[in-house]
């Protein structure tokens, strides 16, 4: 598959990679994230047999911060929102959401991931 960026979007992305190496300390502190969670979320990807690639979302949407919390309100390192929390029996209070850390929630992203993928594999098949 070849993907083509528009050259607007191609430089959009490098002011975003360029603002990623403007602050050397903020630079650093993500790259230790990186080190530090990028291991067991791809532990957990490849025992559930689906693509590598989905450890960049982690990043993309908390920026590893594990208590990160979008302006709608999504938490944790893979933003679930508290409707979608709750649709997948993950706890959600004012303490405390399983998504903060644990790899339920990743667990739960990747059961998603792969109903998807199910769905889209039996609307293939003619």
């Amino acid at each position: 598959m070849i993907v083509r960026i528009h050259p607007q979007a191609r430089r959009e992305i490098q002011l975003d990679v360029d603002a990623q190496y403007r602050n050397l300390n903020y630079f650093k502190i993500k790259q230790e994230r990186v080190n530090l969670y990028m291991p067991l979320i791809e532990r957990e990807l490849r025992a559930a047999g689906v693509p590598l690639d989905l450890k960049y979302l982690a990043i993309q949407e908390s920026g590893l911060i594990s208590n990160a919390v979008s302006t709608s309100n999504a938490v944790g390192f893979w933003q679930f929102k508290q409707g979608t929390a709750e649709e997948v029996f993950l706890r959600v209070d004012n303490q405390s959401m399983s998504d903060k850390i644990s790899s339920l929630p990743l667990k739960v992203l990747l059961s998603i991931f792969k109903s998807i993928i199910k769905l889209l594999t039996i609307g293939c098949v003619h």
